[in-house]
Protein backbone atom coordinates (compact mmCIF):
# COMPACT_ATOMS: atom_id res chain seq x y z
CA UNK A 1 0.00 0.00 0.00
CA UNK A 2 0.86 3.88 -0.11
CA UNK A 3 1.45 3.98 3.43
CA UNK A 4 3.81 0.76 3.69
CA UNK A 5 5.83 2.39 0.69
CA UNK A 6 5.92 6.21 2.68
CA UNK A 7 6.95 4.16 6.08
CA UNK A 8 9.63 2.28 3.95
CA UNK A 9 10.55 5.68 2.93
CA UNK A 10 10.24 7.62 6.23
CA UNK A 11 12.55 4.47 7.87
CA UNK A 12 15.24 5.09 5.39
CA UNK A 13 15.65 8.84 5.65
CA UNK A 14 15.46 7.86 9.66
CA UNK A 15 18.44 5.49 9.08
CA UNK A 16 20.48 8.07 7.34
CA UNK A 17 20.08 10.75 9.85
CA UNK A 18 21.01 7.92 12.75
CA UNK A 19 23.67 7.12 10.34
CA UNK A 20 25.13 10.98 11.47
CA UNK A 21 24.23 10.76 15.13
CA UNK A 22 23.17 7.23 16.37
CA UNK A 23 22.05 8.50 19.85
CA UNK A 24 19.59 11.15 18.66
CA UNK A 25 16.66 10.52 20.88
CA UNK A 26 13.60 11.65 18.88
CA UNK A 27 15.14 10.14 15.36
CA UNK A 28 15.52 6.37 17.31
CA UNK A 29 11.75 6.65 18.80
CA UNK A 30 10.40 7.83 15.31
CA UNK A 31 12.53 5.32 13.75
CA UNK A 32 10.70 2.39 15.90
CA UNK A 33 7.23 3.94 15.32
CA UNK A 34 7.64 3.30 11.71
CA UNK A 35 8.98 0.20 12.21
CA UNK A 36 5.89 -0.61 14.52
CA UNK A 37 3.64 0.36 11.84
CA UNK A 38 5.07 -1.88 9.36
CA UNK A 39 4.87 -4.03 11.76
CA UNK A 40 8.36 -4.85 12.09
CA UNK A 41 7.81 -5.62 16.06
CA UNK A 42 11.12 -6.97 16.70
CA UNK A 43 13.15 -4.51 15.14
CA UNK A 44 11.31 -1.54 16.54
CA UNK A 45 12.01 -3.08 19.87
CA UNK A 46 15.39 -3.07 19.49
CA UNK A 47 15.75 0.55 18.14
CA UNK A 48 13.75 1.43 21.59
CA UNK A 49 15.77 -0.65 23.78
CA UNK A 50 19.08 1.37 22.59
CA UNK A 51 17.15 4.18 23.16
CA UNK A 52 16.07 3.82 26.46
CA UNK A 53 19.63 2.37 27.05
CA UNK A 54 21.24 5.40 25.78
CA UNK A 55 18.49 7.62 27.04
CA UNK A 56 17.90 6.10 30.57
CA UNK A 57 15.67 9.58 32.01
CA UNK A 58 13.45 9.53 28.80
CA UNK A 59 9.83 9.25 29.08
CA UNK A 60 8.77 9.04 25.32
CA UNK A 61 11.18 6.07 25.06
CA UNK A 62 9.80 4.12 27.62
CA UNK A 63 6.44 4.70 26.86
CA UNK A 64 6.92 3.89 22.92
CA UNK A 65 8.60 0.77 24.16
CA UNK A 66 6.23 -0.80 26.63
CA UNK A 67 3.80 -0.27 24.24
CA UNK A 68 5.54 -2.14 21.51
CA UNK A 69 6.14 -4.98 23.64
CA UNK A 70 2.85 -5.20 24.59
CA UNK A 71 2.08 -6.15 20.89
CA UNK A 72 4.19 -9.22 21.34
CA UNK A 73 1.95 -10.38 24.61
CA UNK A 74 5.25 -10.02 26.98
CA UNK A 75 2.64 -8.67 29.75
CA UNK A 76 5.31 -9.03 32.41
CA UNK A 77 8.34 -7.14 30.13
CA UNK A 78 5.46 -4.52 28.99
CA UNK A 79 5.06 -4.05 32.98
CA UNK A 80 8.17 -3.35 33.71
CA UNK A 81 8.67 -1.11 31.21
CA UNK A 82 5.74 1.25 32.31
CA UNK A 83 6.96 0.88 36.07
CA UNK A 84 10.20 2.48 35.16
CA UNK A 85 8.59 5.17 33.23
CA UNK A 86 6.50 5.86 36.37
CA UNK A 87 10.05 6.44 38.18
CA UNK A 88 10.80 8.80 35.62
CA UNK A 89 7.09 10.61 36.29
CA UNK A 90 4.95 9.23 38.78
CA UNK A 91 2.23 11.47 37.25
CA UNK A 92 2.25 9.53 33.72
CA UNK A 93 -1.52 9.22 32.82
CA UNK A 94 -0.46 6.86 29.58
CA UNK A 95 2.12 4.75 31.87
CA UNK A 96 -0.62 4.31 34.29
CA UNK A 97 -3.59 3.54 32.14
CA UNK A 98 -1.23 1.13 30.10
CA UNK A 99 -0.65 -0.75 33.76
CA UNK A 100 -4.16 -1.19 34.30
CA UNK A 101 -4.97 -3.19 31.48
CA UNK A 102 -1.44 -5.03 31.90
CA UNK A 103 -2.10 -5.74 35.44
CA UNK A 104 -5.98 -6.90 34.20
CA UNK A 105 -4.49 -9.09 32.00
CA UNK A 106 -1.71 -10.56 34.66
CA UNK A 107 -4.81 -10.91 36.75
CA UNK A 108 -2.55 -8.20 39.31
CA UNK A 109 -6.15 -7.32 40.10
CA UNK A 110 -5.33 -5.05 43.71
CA UNK A 111 -2.11 -3.34 41.20
CA UNK A 112 -4.97 -2.63 38.87
CA UNK A 113 -7.17 -1.16 41.35
CA UNK A 114 -4.16 1.18 42.09
CA UNK A 115 -3.72 2.05 38.47
CA UNK A 116 -6.89 2.49 38.52
CA UNK A 117 -7.31 5.30 41.03
CA UNK A 118 -4.39 6.58 39.56
CA UNK A 119 -5.85 6.89 36.41
CA UNK A 120 -8.79 8.86 37.63
CA UNK A 121 -7.10 10.67 40.36
CA UNK A 122 -4.66 12.17 37.34
CA UNK A 123 -7.81 12.54 34.65
CA UNK A 124 -9.62 14.99 37.11
CA UNK A 125 -6.75 17.15 37.41
CA UNK A 126 -5.69 17.10 33.88
CA UNK A 127 -2.54 14.90 34.10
Amino acid sequence: TLATIFAADAFDVYLEMLAIDPTDLQLMVRAGDVLSWTQKIDDAIVILRDAVRLHPNALEAHLRLGKVITWTGDDFAAIDVFERALDLDPDSLVAWSELADLYLFTEQLGEREKALNEVRRLSSTGG
